[in-house]
């Protein structure tokens, strides 16, 4: 048995070899036409993106012109969190507590652009006591973005469910972390919370 395990580990690595010098010397010997696949695949991720936009300006041209009048009770019950739009595409939200405005998690990148631009920053060894020594955060960060001031990669959600913060890493899973806080909530509820164009700039 261990033998022929062996031998099949051999014969992949052969195989792998083969497939590494292929695609190499095809690269080296045809390189313009590996210069046009390679624009042809820019082209298409532009293309990707500009869509993916025009999608986001969408929804937020959408929801600004179907907003009502703010409702100030329901914003103080729901600041802070993450509500889902349930009855539309299930859309994302993050209600911000200072502005008092919803912001759309639409794409990942838009997701952690926001976050950037709202979040807290504060300083490691602060980060580091709310996380293992007091265990939580103080109410007064319940449902904001805290980024560690050295290093802004490092970001946490405070939830306001139990302040604790969780750990938001790169654009895809942070957009993906912050959706499983979400909270359910109709389209008239909704509308009755101001939406934030942030991205119009």
């Amino acid at each position: 048995m261990k033998g022929s395990r062996s031998l099949l580990k051999k014969i992949l690595l052969i195989d792998i070899v083969i497939v590494v010098y292929v695609i190499l010397t095809s690269s080296i010997i045809d390189y313009r036409s590996e210069a046009k696949v390679t624009d042809i695949f820019i082209d298409s991720v532009i293309e990707w993106s500009e869509k993916q936009h025009g999608e986001t300006r969408q929804v937020i041209e959408r929801e600004t012109r179907l907003s009502v009048e703010p409702d100030e009770e329901l914003f103080s019950r729901l600041k802070g969190k993450i509500l889902l739009q349930v009855e539309s595409a299930g859309e994302a939200w993050w209600l911000n507590p200072d502005d008092k405005k919803r912001y759309f998690l639409g794409r990942p990148s838009d997701t952690w652009r926001m976050i950037q631009s709202q979040g807290i920053k504060i300083v490691g060894d602060e980060l580091i006591q709310y996380l293992y020594f007091d265990k939580s955060f103080p109410s007064v960060m319940a449902g904001r973005f805290i980024i560690n001031e050295d290093d802004i990669t490092d970001v946490y959600y405070v939830s306001p469910e139990n302040l604790r913060g969780i750990k938001l890493k790169a654009a895809e899973e942070a957009w993906q972390a912050i959706k499983e806080q979400g909270l359910g909530i109709s389209n008239e509820d909704i509308r009755k919370l101001k939406v934030a164009e942030i991205y119009d700039k």
